[in-house]
């Protein structure tokens, strides 16, 4: 008997083939090979001010053909997640 996975397990995994396709360009276009030559100075100032990053920020990107998008489960389960913006 084979099982369907469900909605929230499809979310989970899209979201893990997001992340690793935006680390993947950093993998395939190493630095220069004569980039580590030269000394670098980091300076890290931990007391510097940061600012709060809005609710509208988290969200997730969508596909037009993805016919779960619209559907109440769907919409459900983002809303239960916090995501408030789809691009």
């Amino acid at each position: 008997m084979s099982r369907t996975p469900s909605t929230a397990r499809r979310l989970t995994a899209y979201a893990a083939v997001l992340l690793l396709a935006a680390a993947a360009p950093a993998a395939v276009d190493p630095p220069a090979a004569g980039a580590a030559d030269d000394p670098v100075t980091v300076t890290v100032n931990a007391r510097a001010g940061l600012a709060t990053v809005p609710d509208t920020a988290f969200g997730v990107n969508h596909a037009i053909w993805d016919q779960h998008l619209g559907s109440t489960e769907t919409s459900d389960l983002l809303r239960g997640t916090g995501v408030r913006t789809l691009r």
